[in-house]
């Protein structure tokens, strides 16, 4: 069995790892990772987030970072006005 998990050594969702489940049972629980999954574009090269396998199709998506203008302002007012960013 392979179990999907987030590898955020990079930073949240920056790969995934696949891990094999070596023992599981009442009493004990072990897996080792046999790859990690990281972004193969430049367009999401931010990171990969989940997995997700079908019959026909593996999907998983992709993370990149863009900067807006206008969140930019939101979040300077909201640090000047002592507001969330949520």
């Amino acid at each position: 069995m392979i179990r999907p998990a987030q590898d955020s050594s990079q930073g949240y969702g920056s790969a995934l790892a696949l891990c094999k489940i070596d023992r599981l049972d009442s009493v004990e629980y072990s897996e080792s990772v046999i790859k990690r999954v990281v972004p193969s574009d430049n367009v999401f090269s931010s990171g990969i987030h989940t997995i997700n396998i079908s019959t026909d199709f593996v999907v998983v998506d992709g993370k990149r970072r863009s900067f807006s203008l206008l969140a930019f302002f939101f979040k300077l007012r909201n640090k000047i006005f002592g507001l969330s960013n949520g």
